[in-house]
């Protein structure tokens, strides 16, 4: 597990994934809020990796710092804007179940955590088309 930075300005914040929880966010949320306008880009390695209430609390963080801010997500080095594009680039084709598995319980937290019941059922049906591109049956 590596860390989650935050960089917002000139200032930059690292946790570990086991530090991030969702009081932890509620602290993160009024810290940033001290921070001179501006995209704040979280950066993340091996999200899957990741227990379950640190992934929760990375999505729950985004959600509610986005109406003050434009955020971000750096993941695996690839920045993307939505956290849908997140993690419909991590998933991979069921050649390794494992990490398939992995993926789709990622993508699973990510829209369960971040969006409202309406568009998770979009997201859903992203998260299908995608994994059915890939060659995934179910």
């Amino acid at each position: 597990m590596r860390y989650l930075t935050l960089k917002i300005a000139e200032k930059t914040y690292k946790l570990k994934p086991d530090q991030l929880s969702m009081k932890t966010v509620g602290q993160l949320v009024t810290d940033l809020a001290e921070e001179p306008k501006g995209p704040l880009v979280l950066s993340v390695a091996d999200v899957h990796d990741w227990p379950e209430e640190s992934q929760r609390a990375l999505w729950g963080l985004w959600r509610t710092v986005e109406p003050n801010r434009t955020v971000k997500l750096r993941l695996d080095g690839v920045l993307h804007a939505t956290p849908l594009d997140a993690v419909l680039a991590q998933l991979v084709s069921d050649a390794n179940p494992g990490r398939c598995g992995q993926a789709v319980r990622t993508a699973a937290i990510a829209v369960s955590s971040y969006y409202g019941e309406p568009e998770q059922a979009v997201c859903h049906g992203k998260i299908l088309d995608c994994l059915t591109r890939l060659g995934v049956r179910g």
